[in-house]
């Protein structure tokens, strides 16, 4: 097993506020308080501790939320370990992707458990917990109910309504069986469909079936799965939703930011960025301010100021954030120090950090995940033999095969050495042609354009001449390019890790940690080895 890393800016597959915030442009220091650096992480347990937190409360929900659900040794000291103030976890979260999603789901999950073992070496006198934070109030079930399996597609057809955390399993049983004839026989198949019929067959909803799968894959290595949807929770955070509909500052706040932000905005915040949430139904709340009346989106419900007060007080589970208020939420109720997030997640995160200074909560560092691009025996020996390194794929296609094409070439299709001959040929003639007629340099310059434009397409008549002479290569890389980088994207946005966990079961996330690093230096290439 090998691994490169490629500079995520040369991967060309990551926006310019992402490359600007790993190489520490100061364009960006006023939206973070602590640079994504190991070295900072002292400064935050400082600032956390400061900060209250109540921690008997964390036990006890943690313990409720885990009450149907089988775990290991080590997941339940974890919980035990956050009633201690020496205790501190590493956040990261998803909506409920059924059968786990991209791959980039793995991804970040391994990546927060890896930063807690690397932590936990760094200063062992506090006690370091990865956590998953489940998106399971998320109503956008057209996001979660599809994954790709051996480039096949596989959806579930259903559309209960309200928070996807709530929907019943039970209509996804024929999916899962069609699943299971694809996923076939293998050393590790028989393992893989116990994890997804535990999980799907046996969940009570999908929250708890996204809890069972994501605790069969890693309980092993400590992972304290954590669902938002929970009445003590947002009890904790009634300030804050109490302040977001009678005060509107979030609007405010985020959007003061926006004004000077140099970067387009990630998300943009609402009037008030609640929503409503009932059995089956998540709607937003809007604010009528001629009636002084909350509305409920879509539904006759209405509320008064005092009516809605009442409703916080008694049932505060009535009431859920949106992408703008969701990270106080979480950083409210946990001693996270850190978030690991996509580059889209950390985008909008940077947009936060005064709203989070306006309601007293630690902003956390921010974190990019990390990212593999996996790269089985048989594509190794096609680079082999096209004697090509994985990481000159990164480019678009056409890009990519003119490059390999005027590397691999046997005649000479570059003509730069014939361009600069004649820049200074031209150079020469603009002199003598000045000293005659200073008007007559636009004539000579437009002259010479006229003749690079010629060599350029010369030089395109050329390289499609080469390409005829190496169509097999060519062939075989567009075949890798397809292999690797699905419908032209990266592999860990397209793929599930089903294939990967058939190859290698248990040892899938093992290779996985080995490669990891955090904070992330680079976009890594595994050639991975099924020995």
């Amino acid at each position: 097993m090998q691994k490169l890393t490629t500079p995520f800016i040369q991967t060309g597959r990551f926006s310019k506020i992402i490359t600007d915030y790993l190489n520490a442009d100061n364009v960006l220091s006023p939206y973070y308080t602590y640079a994504p650096d190991s070295k900072n992480f002292e400064l935050i347990i400082k600032g956390k501790q400061e900060e209250f937190l109540n921690r008997a409360e964390l036990v006890e929900v943690l313990e409720k939320q885990y009450a149907h659900t089988t775990t290991s040794s080590l997941v339940k000291n974890n919980i035990q370990a956050f009633g201690k103030t020496n205790t501190f976890c590493i956040v990261t979260a998803h909506q409920l992707n059924i059968f786990t999603g991209p791959l980039y789901v793995i991804y970040k999950t391994v990546s927060a458990i890896k930063l807690c073992s690397t932590l936990q070496q760094q200063f062992p006198q506090y006690q370091f917990v990865p956590v998953f934070w489940l998106g399971s109030e998320d109503h956008d079930f057209e996001e979660i109910n599809h994954t790709s399996v051996f480039g096949k597609s596989f959806t579930w057809e259903d559309k209960q309504g309200g928070a996807c955390g709530e929907y019943s399993t039970t209509s996804i049983a024929e999916l899962c069986n069609t699943l299971f004839e694809a996923i076939g026989d293998g050393p590790h198949a028989a393992s893989l469909k116990n994890i997804f019929t535990e999980a799907y067959l046996h969940g009570h909803n999908l929250a708890h079936a996204t809890r069972i799968l994501l605790n069969s894959l890693f309980q092993d290595y400590g992972l304290v799965i954590v669902d938002g949807n929970d009445t003590q929770f947002k009890a904790n955070c009634a300030t804050i939703m109490q302040d977001e509909l009678f005060n509107q500052s979030s609007e405010k706040i985020v959007n003061e930011v926006l004004a000077t932000f140099p970067y387009e905005a990630q998300a943009k915040p609402r009037n008030v960025n609640l929503f409503y949430l009932q059995p089956k139904l998540r709607e937003r709340i809007i604010y009528h301010s001629d009636k002084d009346i909350f509305e409920i989106n879509n539904t006759s419900i209405t509320f008064s100021p005092e009516q809605l007060k009442k409703e916080i007080l008694l049932h505060p589970e009535n009431f859920s954030p949106n992408v703008i208020l969701r990270p106080l939420f979480q950083q409210k109720v946990l001693p996270s120090l850190a978030y690991i997030g996509g580059g889209g997640e950390i985008a909008y995160w940077l947009q936060l950090k005064s709203l989070f200074e306006y309601h007293h909560i630690q902003f956390p560092m921010l974190l990019l995940r990390d990212s593999f691009l996996l790269v089985d025996e048989a594509a190794q020996k096609k680079l082999n033999k096209l004697e090509i390194s994985v990481d000159h794929l990164f480019g678009e296609e056409q890009h990519v095969i003119a490059d390999y094409v005027k590397t691999h070439s046997s005649d000479a299709i570059n003509l730069d050495a014939e361009k600069t001959a004649i820049s200074e040929l031209f150079s020469g003639i603009i002199t003598k042609a000045t000293s005659i007629d200073t008007s007559l340099d636009k004539a000579v310059m437009a002259e010479q354009q006229a003749v690079m434009t010629s060599f350029a397409k010369l030089e395109a008549k050329l390289l499609k001449a080469e390409k005829a002479k190496m169509e097999v290569e060519i062939n075989q890389i567009k075949g890798l390019l397809t292999k690797l980088f699905p419908n032209g994207g990266l592999q860990e946005r397209s793929e599930n890790f089903t294939a990967w966990y058939l190859k290698f079961g248990p040892d899938f996330i093992k290779m996985l940690l080995e490669n990891a690093q955090q904070p992330v230096n680079g976009f890594a290439s595994i050639l991975v080895s099924s020995n």
